[in-house]
């Protein structure tokens, strides 16, 4: 499905995990919804990307496993809450009769050795990596190491790198437009309105 498709699914029926959060422990948002949306683009361009150089991924499994990754969150800073998110993951996709729920919700668990070299779990894992640019996450574009990017033999990162920066540092200066359940929406009305400087993001909304 396109990402204006799967918006619709995210607004209504996923944001909520993530809205519960930012009342809770995320009021900065630093794994809240504008962190997820902006994954939400990202991984489509890294998919792109794959399909070009002819190998496989489902961008429906990775949008899923995208979508509920931080969702089981309790704190932020490590991630000790990867299963509670995978088990968020999983209940809904069955509850929707979604195929292959067991594989999707097991992507976001980076320790799972049955997907560490399938395309899906490099696809979401480098979206991950490259989203820890913002500044928020104590790391930023001062600390970011290209070789944790698992695909950096595979995808020429240079071609998105200078748009992800800028498109993230932009987005964080103004996140409080993306603190609610349009947050999605609202990202992919920013690139419409800026395509001529995020083309290849802007790119990615229109798939």
């Amino acid at each position: 499905m396109t990402l204006k498709e799967f918006e619709k699914i995210f607004s209504n029926e996923i944001v909520n995990h993530y809205l519960e959060n930012q009342k809770t422990f995320d009021a900065h948002g630093i794994h809240g919804c504008l962190h997820i949306s902006r994954s939400l683009i990202i991984c489509r361009w890294i998919s792109k990307q794959l399909n070009e150089k002819g190998l496989t991924n489902d961008i429906d499994k990775v949008s899923y496993a995208v979508s509920f990754h931080d969702s089981g969150r309790k704190a932020n800073g490590i991630d000790y809450w990867e299963w509670q998110s995978k088990l968020n993951c999983l209940n809904y996709l069955i509850q929707k009769g979604i195929p292959d729920a067991d594989y999707i919700s097991s992507l976001i668990v980076k320790k799972s050795d049955m997907n560490h070299t399938t395309n899906d779990f490099l696809c979401l894992h480098d979206t991950d990596v490259l989203e820890i640019i913002r500044p928020s996450t104590g790391i930023g574009i001062q600390g970011f190491n290209r070789e944790y990017l698992k695909l950096k033999q595979t995808i020429n990162y240079d071609i998105i790198f200078g748009e992800v920066v800028t498109f993230i540092y932009e987005t964080e200066g103004i996140k409080q437009q993306f603190f609610d359940k349009d947050c999605l929406l609202n990202l992919i009305n920013y690139l419409e309105v800026n395509k001529s400087r995020f083309p290849n993001l802007y790119d990615c909304t229109n798939s």
